[in-house]
């Protein structure tokens, strides 16, 4: 009797076929990449607009609890976000911060001072509902100290920064530059040229509803600020100098220049630009744009080629301009 036997059938993949399978792979990955950091981004943008308005609903609370919003920068130098930590569920943190020091023989605005035991404390607790989820995770911050960037933590940023206004001058002359639409005091804000006062939040505002006469649905309260990646300042800081309100302002901008205008890549094409990197205008590292939070309580995002003139008018909080909102 004979067997026959038969060679068994041997199952994979060739190499032509494996490198084809790799390939496939490789582009489904190409495809489903930028769909999933679009979704990433969009969640990111969504927590961020859900902040900024917090901020702004912390505002309102202040206001209706004082009488008026909150200053970019009060008499003693800080923030308008360090005023609103009692109405943002930080009333443990708020107690750390000296609202009614002794400036006798000051030189610099308390949050400056990281040698005091309470400040450094504070400096020391990251805020992330103050900031924005897109940033970078880690970026120098100064804090105090001649400038020392001895924190790596973009949680001590405050990328929430009040709109002062809608206009600059040039230089800090004593020269006025005021006029109905867009004042502001050419003492204030070297940093700027003079800090506006046409908005809400400003140095040392007392700003209250009835000021608002352009509608709370129509003006400007608070907008981002993604910062001077180099050189920015924590949450607290609002003024360098207290005494005069002069100096270097750290918590809020004018709307002169357009949104997301100094970013990172123009800079590195316009040398003039990188002393100022990211810090001339309001921005943020959400594609085309930045939030706002509104007056009345709203938010929303603002494009980056949105009017000049609407931009400006809504940014003044009474100069009578009839434009739609951005």
């Amino acid at each position: 009797m004979s067997y026959r036997s038969e060679a068994g059938s041997r199952t994979g993949f060739t190499l032509v076929e494996l490198l084809v399978v790799i390939a496939i792979i490789g582009i489904l990955v190409a495809l489903l990449l930028p769909a999933v950091q679009a979704a990433r981004e969009a969640a990111r943008r969504t927590q961020c607009l859900s902040q900024i308005r917090q901020v702004g609903f912390a505002c309102q609370l202040f206001a209706d609890t004082k009488g008026h919003f909150p200053s970019a920068a009060d008499e003693f130098g800080y923030s308008h976000l360090a005023q609103i930590l009692p109405y943002h569920e930080e009333l443990a943190l708020s107690g750390l911060l000296d609202f009614d020091p002794d400036l006798s023989g000051a030189v610099k605005a308390p949050w400056d001072n990281a040698n005091d035991a309470n400040i450094r404390a504070a400096y020391l607790t990251p805020i992330p509902a103050f900031k924005c989820p897109s940033n970078p995770e880690s970026e120098p911050t100064n804090m105090g100290t001649s400038g020392a960037q001895d924190i790596q933590e973009t949680a001590l940023r405050g990328h929430y920064g009040a709109v002062l206004g809608c206009k600059h001058v040039n230089g800090c002359s004593g020269s006025s530059a005021n006029d109905e639409i867009c004042p502001v005091d050419p003492v204030l804000g070297c940093s700027t040229g003079g800090s506006a006062t046409g908005g809400i939040i400003y140095i040392k505002s007392e700003t209250s509803y009835r000021n608002i006469t352009d509608g709370t649905s129509k003006t400007f309260l608070v907008g981002e600020l993604a910062g001077d990646l180099g050189h920015a300042r924590t949450w607290m800081a609002g003024v360098a100098d207290p005494t005069d309100g002069s100096g270097w302002i750290y918590s809020g901008k004018n709307v002169d220049w357009p949104i997301n205008y100094a970013t990172r890549d123009r800079a590195k094409a316009e040398p003039a630009l990188r002393i100022r990197e990211n810090d001339l205008s309001f921005n943020s590292f959400h594609p085309g744009g930045c939030h706002f939070a509104f007056a009345d309580g709203s938010g929303r995002f603002v494009s980056e080629s949105v009017d000049k003139d609407v931009y400006k008018a809504t940014a003044s909080r009474g100069a009578g301009e009839t434009v739609a909102s951005p």
